[in-house]
């Protein structure tokens, strides 16, 4: 006896391969699309944390005498417009470390805003010991707050190992590098 095929069994053979190599062909496709979606999204974030990096950094680093060393609002308005971009891309956490960052930016910005005001530069273009205490804070308070967002900024984008930055910032506000310069 010679075994043979249903007369249906060539068509549902081809039209399962059919659909089998359809479903393959959209699963592909929506995995490209979504290895390329995260790679774009990685690679505007490693642009966008480092200018927040920057930026903070610059107010960090920012003197206050003398007072033609910079204007602290501009560079916590830099701060805030970089923040509210880097926000569209970034996750919940990387947000939450902005956020602490921008507030400790403001508390600071307010603080040389306010020394500027109500003080006036000490021998050496030192601050007033009466704010210098409070200055110190909130210089630490900043670093503290960008310190935070580089490790979030840095899991967010799955670097390994710690972040050692290249003019770290000492609790008066000054690059340590030019400390034994500038400081008294």
């Amino acid at each position: 006896m010679t075994s043979t095929a249903p007369w249906w069994g060539g068509p549902l053979i081809a039209f399962g391969g059919t659909v089998f190599g359809l479903v393959i062909t959209a699963v592909t496709t929506m995995l490209n699309r979504r290895t390329e979606r995260r790679r774009l999204s990685r690679d505007g974030k490693a642009t966008a944390y480092p200018a927040v990096h920057a930026a903070a950094g610059k107010l960090a680093r920012l003197r206050v005498w003398p007072a033609d060393t910079g204007d602290p609002a501009e560079l916590v308005e830099q701060l805030h417009d970089l923040g509210t971009e880097t926000a569209f891309i970034s996750p919940p956490q990387v947000n939450e470390a902005i956020g602490k960052l921008l507030a400790a930016a403001q508390a600071h910005r307010d603080m040389i805003i306010a020394i500027r005001r109500d003080t006036t530069p000490g021998h050496g273009d030192s601050i007033d010991r009466r704010v210098a205490e409070n200055y110190r804070k909130s210089a630490e308070n900043l670093r503290s707050a960008l310190e935070e967002f580089a490790g979030t900024a840095r899991r967010d984008l799955e670097i390994r190992g710690a972040f050692v930055p290249i003019d770290p910032v000492s609790p008066e506000g000054v690059s340590d590098s030019a400390t034994a310069k500038r400081l008294p």
